[in-house]
């Protein structure tokens, strides 16, 4: 499929999935809206761009989204670099979809929209689509009824190709049987394991073959251009500690903010539900109305509502309590059934029978529980750390600003803002362009300022450094020395270590030769472990995806080839770290891969997701795409 793709991108789904639909879109209205700006472009995919302002807004939703999760423990110098590069490898692939859609006439048309809105249970009441709630949904994520509609049309039109795609990637029997049969296919093993320490210790290394090899080898010596610096850090858990958190002061910002703690109101409910599939109208389904109206009748009559949902509720989480659901606070139900609860006005008051996506709902209101304030002394503890937190950023952004001046004011020291700003003056110890091991040193734009002109050839102090959320550092070069080779007095000891280790290495290498050769001529692998003091290890039969053995020995295990005439086929495998291991393989356990649906379904994903990812390739090769690396910042 892909090789029709690469031969002829323009038309090739146009026949299978065009939506030209060209009917008025009545229902939801048009706006007019924005005037033409001059856009600032981070890339440019052939004939569109990705404009700065996308990009940043892109950047800045991943990257909230990761620090509401990762909290304190979010890392501006690990994380930001990997979420640009995300975010722009994103929008790249949306306009390259967005040119493939346009050249092949693939469009949305303004019923296929209409439908898709009208379908999203987000946007509806007591089951139905409603406008004016549609309309107040979308507006507080900051959409007007024609971005958004936008937006929805844009997402539709270029998730349709990857969809096409995917629905197009499947295997044949033979192959779906052949693939089972690899993935369970078992392998029965056993094996040695050697650790070269056990050589080390008795090699001894020479002063004069040390300095044979530093010489030989004087490029694994070098030592890059390396700084100290000494900082200045800023932040709010440092700044928590200078907070007033008397009693008086957290009462005042109780009595500011009682709104915070305000519980809100709660309903008890108890309800009846009969399933009904999403995909059915209730018009369509005279045993569901006759049902309704059947327990609405008995209702009347004066029947016990709990009696009822334990005859007929098709719940069987509060069928059996008689529909009793507890108490209801809001955004615990889905939007209908929450929507409908909060409107009943009279306790002991029936709704009408509503649609969600479980079902149709008769809810019978059994009790309002007001909101109130909690007291202070509830949420005292709670008030404690918010209020030190609010002050502690409050302080931050005041403190963060006095920083700048003062490092700007006082160019060549840190001393005045340290000691005005009651900070301590850190140092470090000699850092590369590759960093140190501290948070600090590790800090990529940390680097980036150490190392620029300003800072370390003209003396000067770095701007502000964000190294964290309300963490910042201010830095200067303290000292600076250019890239050489270090001595080899510096060198020495590091020298013989390497030295003694491939000394221990070729011991290691003869060592295993020489067990394979006893192995071969009939010796037990157990019994050769035992005379020579080494670890055996015998798992039996593994599997592919078996985490009991090393990763590395169980790859070269299903890589070796079949044993024949019984006789086990040995191999050396490295371990890593120095461990080797000797692995006898004695079978190959086949098994029928013809009942693993399953199976089958994963290398079909995964097939589907390599055709996906072979279009975006394809698309990337044809189409001219130019990133400005400096808009990016």
């Amino acid at each position: 499929m892909l090789q029709s793709i690469r031969d002829r991108l323009v038309g090739w789904v146009a026949w299978a999935i065009v939506l030209v639909i060209g009917v008025p879109f009545a229902i939801l209205g048009v706006t007019d809206f924005g005037s033409p700006v001059r856009k600032v472009a981070v890339a440019e995919v052939g004939d569109l761009t990705v404009s700065q302002q996308q990009y940043r807004q892109r950047f800045q939703a991943r990257r909230q989204n990761l620090q509401r999760q990762l909290g304190a423990n979010y890392r501006p110098d690990i994380f930001d670099k990997t979420i640009q590069q995300q975010t722009l490898d994103a929008l790249i692939e949306e306009k390259l979809l967005e040119m493939l859609a346009e050249d092949n006439k693939i469009f949305v048309g303004d019923k296929e929209l209409a439908s898709t809105i009208q379908r999203d249970p987000g946007f509806s009441k007591n089951g139905k689509f409603d406008k004016d709630y549609y309309r107040s949904r979308i507006g507080t994520l900051g959409y007007t009824p024609t971005a958004y509609e936008e937006f929805l049309r844009s997402e539709i039109r270029l998730n349709m190709l990857p969809r096409v795609v995917r629905a197009s990637s499947f295997l044949t029997r033979q192959e779906q049987q052949r693939f089972n049969e690899l993935s369970l296919q078992k392998r029965n093993i056993e094996y040695i394991e050697i650790d070269r320490d056990r050589f080390l210790t008795d090699i001894d290394v020479s002063e004069e073959e040390a300095k044979t090899y530093y010489d030989e080898h004087q490029s694994e010596f070098s030592r890059p251009e390396q700084v100290r610096i000494e900082y200045v850090q800023l932040n709010t858990e440092v700044l928590k500690d200078r907070i007033d958190s008397s009693e008086e002061a957290m009462k005042r910002f109780y009595e500011e903010n009682a709104d915070r703690y305000i519980v809100e109101e709660q309903r008890k409910a108890s309800h009846i539900l009969l399933n009904m599939e999403e995909s059915d109208s209730l018009d369509n389904s005279p045993e569901i109305l006759s049902k309704i109206k059947e327990i609405q009748d008995k209702l009347k009559a004066g029947e016990s509502f709990s009696e009822l949902a334990r005859q007929y509720s098709d719940d069987p989480g509060s069928a059996e309590q008689g529909g009793d659901l507890g108490q209801v606070a809001r955004g615990m139900m889905v939007p209908p059934f929450e929507n409908t609860l909060f409107e009943l006005k009279q306790v002991g008051s029936i709704s009408d029978p509503i649609r969600t996506s479980y079902g149709i709902h008769l809810i019978r209101l059994d009790g309002i529980v007001q909101g109130q304030i909690k007291s202070y002394e509830d949420v005292k503890d709670t008030i404690a750390d918010e209020y030190a937190k609010e002050q502690a950023i409050n302080l931050y952004f005041n403190l963060s600003e006095r920083l700048a001046e003062l490092s700007y004011e006082y160019p060549d020291t840190l001393l005045p803002a340290a000691e005005e700003l009651q900070i301590e003056l850190k140092a470090t110890d000699w850092i590369g362009l590759d960093g140190g091991t501290g948070p600090i040193t590790v800090n990529k734009d940390v680097l980036r300022a150490a190392f620029s002109e300003r800072v370390k050839v003209q003396g000067e102090n770095s701007e502000p450094v964000e190294v964290g959320v309300n963490d910042v550092v201010v830095l200067r070069v303290k000292d600076s020395r250019p890239a050489s080779t270090r001595t080899f007095e510096e060198v020495n000891t590091e020298a013989k270590r390497i030295v003694r280790t491939q000394k221990a290495d070729q011991i290691l290498s003869e060592y295993v030769d020489k067990l394979i050769v006893q192995l071969k001529q009939g010796e037990s692998a157990e019994k050769v472990a035992e005379t020579e003091g080494l670890d055996y290890q015998n798992p039996g039969d593994i599997e592919r995806e078996t985490t009991s053995t090393p990763s590395a020995l169980t790859r070269a295990v299903f890589s070796m080839p079949h044993p024949t005439d019984d006789a086990p086929v040995i191999d050396q495998v490295s371990l890593g770290q120095g461990k080797h291991a000797v692995v006898l393989l004695k079978q190959v356990i086949k098994v029928s891969g013809e009942s693993r649906d399953n199976l089958s379904s994963e290398l079909n994903s995964r097939l589907a997701s390599m055709d996906t990812n072979g279009l975006m390739q394809i698309l990337k090769d044809k189409t001219e795409i130019v990133i400005h690396k400096d808009k990016l910042e």
